[in-house]
């Protein structure tokens, strides 16, 4: 192989990178757009996209969860946020998740069974 062929093939596979990362950054914007619009079964397929390609964030599993929380689909909200916490424990969270946000929500609605378990025992003791 000559060295000019090398030479192609590496500005191939950079220009393959530079439309993938282009890609990347569009799929980021298509969800951040459509969480504005308030399609959040939309945002969740095009999540799908991103995390088969492995190139999510913790901001867009974020948006993520917030979209199941807003579809009513709560145990998939939960365990969502459940991943990006134990997942990504050395990224800090995305500011937007906050006390009054969704997280905070979640992560309450996770522990109401519990509690409604324990008084329950506690009362028919």
């Amino acid at each position: 192989m000559s060295r000019a062929s090398r030479k192609i093939r590496r500005k191939q596979q950079q220009q393959k990178q530079v439309e993938n990362m282009q890609e990347i950054i569009s799929l980021k914007e298509k969800i951040r757009k459509l969480y504005q619009e308030e399609d959040y079964a939309e945002v969740i397929n095009t999540l799908a996209a991103l995390v088969q390609d492995g190139s999510h964030d913790t901001d867009d599993l974020y948006l993520g969860a917030q979209s199941y929380f807003m579809l009513g689909d709560y145990m998939r909200a939960a365990r969502m946020v459940e991943t990006i916490w134990s997942s990504h424990r050395g990224i800090s969270m995305p500011a937007s998740c906050s006390p009054a946000s969704a997280c905070s929500r979640i992560a309450r609605m996770m522990a109401w069974p519990f509690s409604i378990s324990f008084w329950s025992i506690m009362r028919h003791r």
